[in-house]
C-alpha cells in the first residue's frame, strides 16, 4: 500500500479522536496521538504496534504512518503540527527518530494539561493559540524525556526521503526536477515517478504546497508585503502566487493577511 501525501492548510491542528485512519499517509508535519481509552494499532514506517490507554504515538515529518482501530471504541487526542512552531524540539524532528514511536506517559501529569487545552478548544481569541502551543510543548517535553532516539543517517535514508528532504530544504529557490535528480543521483523520470506514484501528487504541486505553507506564516506575521512574501517563498511572479494561494486556501493572500492582522 503506497502512502498518500496529505496537504494540510493549518500549521497546528488539535482535536478529539474517536477513530484513526487505516490509510497509509505522510505529510511534512509531526503527528502525535495520545490514547486515553481503548486501543489501536499504530505504525510509523516499519515500527509500531498496539497503542493502548496511557500511551502516545509519534510520526515524524514525511514518515509514512497508519492505524488500525478495529479493536473497539477509543478516546484520545490528536495533534498535527509544523516542527518550526517548537524550536526547542526542532533538532530532534530534523536529525533523529524515535527507536519506538509508541511511548507511555503519566496520565496524572498530562490530564490537567489536556483539560486546559480542551477548555480553549472552542475559543478563538488571541490567547487560545498560545495556550494550545504551550500545552503541546509540555506534552513533548514529557514524552521526549521518556523516549530513546536514533540518529538519522542521511547516507542510508530511502530515495523517497532523500527527494523530500532536498525539496524541503530548497523549495524557496527556482527548483526543478533536474535539480532534485542531480542531487539525489537519480534520473528526473525516477523523481517524477516517486511523486506521482509513491506520494500521490506531482512535483510542482508538492513544491507549491511547501511554498504556500511558508507564505501563510509570513503573511500572518504581517511585516512583509504580499509581493515580498511571494518572492521570498520562491514564486517567480505575483500573479502565479495569487493564483496558487487562492487554489490551495480558498482566499487570496491579501484577504488572508488582513484577517491575520485583526
Amino acid at each position: 500500500m503506497r502512502p498518500i501525501y496529505e496537504s494540510r492548510k493549518e500549521d497546528l491542528h488539535y482535536h478529539y479522536v474517536r477513530n484513526l485512519t487505516p490509510i497509509k499517509h505522510l505529510h511534512p508535519h509531526i503527528e502525535l496521538v495520545l490514547m486515553l481509552e481503548g486501543e489501536a494499532e499504530a505504525y510509523a514506517g516499519s515500527k509500531g504496534g498496539m497503542l493502548r490507554a496511557g500511551q502516545a504515538f509519534l510520526a515524524f515529518p514525511n514518515q509514512a504512518h497508519h492505524y488500525n482501530d478495529e479493536h473497539g471504541p477509543i478516546d484520545g487526542r490528536i495533534f498535527i503540527f509544523s516542527a518550526e512552531i517548537f524550536p526547542a524540539f526542532y533538532a530532534y524532528f530534523c536529525d533523529k527518530l524515535p527507536c519506538d514511536p509508541i511511548v507511555s506517559f503519566n496520565t496524572d501529569e498530562l490530564l490537567p494539561v489536556l483539560h486546559t487545552m480542551d477548555a480553549e478548544h472552542g475559543n478563538h481569541d488571541r490567547y487560545s493559540r498560545s495556550v494550545i502551543e504551550g500545552g503541546v510543548s509540555i506534552i513533548l517535553a514529557h514524552l521526549f524525556r521518556r523516549m530513546e532516539w536514533t540518529e538519522v543517517d542521511r547516507r542510508n535514508i530511502s530515495a523517497m526521503q532523500a527527494i523530500l528532504d532536498y525539496c524541503n530544504l530548497n523549495y524557496t529557490s527556482d527548483i526543478t526536477l533536474d535539480d532534485v535528480a542531480e542531487n539525489v543521483h537519480r534520473s528526473k523520470y525516477y523523481v517524477s515517478h516517486v511523486f506521482s506514484r509513491e506520494i500521490g501528487v506531482s512535483f510542482p504541486a508538492y513544491i507549491n504546497n511547501l511554498r504556500i505553507h511558508d507564505a501563510k506564516k509570513l503573511l500572518h506575521r504581517g511585516d512583509m508585503s504580499v509581493t515580498d512574501v511571494a518572492y521570498a517563498v520562491g514564486f517567480s511572479s505575483l500573479r502565479s502566487f495569487n493564483r496558487c494561494f487562492l487554489s490551495l486556501t480558498g482566499q487570496n493572500p491579501s484577504a488572508f493577511k488582513r484577517e491575520g492582522n485583526k
